[in-house]
């Protein structure tokens, strides 16, 4: 878990002269994690499946809490039946590169695809 690994990382980052707690490091923490899919992007078409994949098992194994979160943060775009950021244009994309290495899932894949066409045909991207 990502918490377990925090006191140690903050009284190393406190013998240095800054002081943050240990809720301030996790909050960090996790805004990097809602960052990688941002990143993955990046990656070539070819691979992103297998990184965004890779990237989800870790995470559920680590801090399943987190995917906690970010699914309901998910549900709520796909309820609302719109992408209103590109932060969450990036949580449908990341959801979008796991569920193609898990073809079972095919309608709500096609959700996804369309709130992402949708995003685009407004000329946010």
């Amino acid at each position: 878990m990502v918490a377990d690994g925090v006191p140690a990382f903050v009284a190393e980052v406190n013998t240095q002269g800054v002081k943050q707690t240990s809720s301030q490091i996790v909050a960090g923490l996790e805004q990097g994690l809602r960052e990688m899919p941002a990143l993955i992007d990046e990656v070539d078409v070819h691979w992103r499946a297998a990184v965004s994949k890779a990237l989800h098992d870790a995470v559920a194994a680590e801090y399943p809490e987190f995917l906690h979160i970010e699914a309901a943060r998910l549900e709520k775009v796909v309820l609302r039946g719109k992408v209103r950021t590109k932060a969450e244009l990036h949580l449908v994309r990341h959801r979008i590169d796991v569920l193609e290495s898990e073809p079972e899932l095919p309608a709500e894949l096609r959700r996804l695809y369309a709130l992402v066409e949708a995003y685009q045909a407004q000329g946010s991207v």
